[in-house]
């Protein structure tokens, strides 16, 4: 009905830098039941994206702190086959501000928490406190 073939393209695995083929990109999905990042995601938000996404790892959360993208139930097929075929329809979706992303989350806010994590963890130690896991004290 709506001739996706057409419009979507697999490629299979890709050994080169994906930056071209995100760059060429009207919409990215991913269907990932379970997640940590996926660091795909994120790279797609970076780039200014729309994201329909599964509600796991922190891209969903990226997602919901800036009430864009779409996030779907896991296992309603029906549920994403309406949502990509209104996207390939023309509807918009939300995308995440690159800038912003990388002001809250870009390196330099990475390294500072590394930094303060670290500062934390080495002044608890001489305190005194330390933290007792299930391969010892450290």
């Amino acid at each position: 009905e709506l001739d996706l073939t057409k419009k979507i393209v697999f490629t299979g695995f890709i050994a080169e830098s994906l930056l071209d083929y995100y760059c060429a990109a009207d919409l990215f999905i991913t269907t990932s039941r379970r997640e940590g990042g996926p660091g795909a995601g994120i790279k797609a938000l970076a780039l200014e994206l729309p994201v329909i996404s599964t509600d796991t790892g922190i891209l969903s959360y990226l997602l919901k702190q800036n009430n864009a993208g779409i996030i779907l139930s896991k296992d309603d097929s029906q549920d994403w086959a309406n949502e990509i075929g209104r996207v390939f329809l023309g509807e918009n979706i939300k995308i995440v501000d690159a800038k912003q992303l990388e002001a809250e989350y870009g390196i330099e806010q990475y390294i500072r928490r590394l930094v303060f994590c670290y500062s934390q963890t080495l002044k608890n130690f001489h305190n005194g406190q330390y933290f007792i896991s299930e391969r010892g004290n450290y």
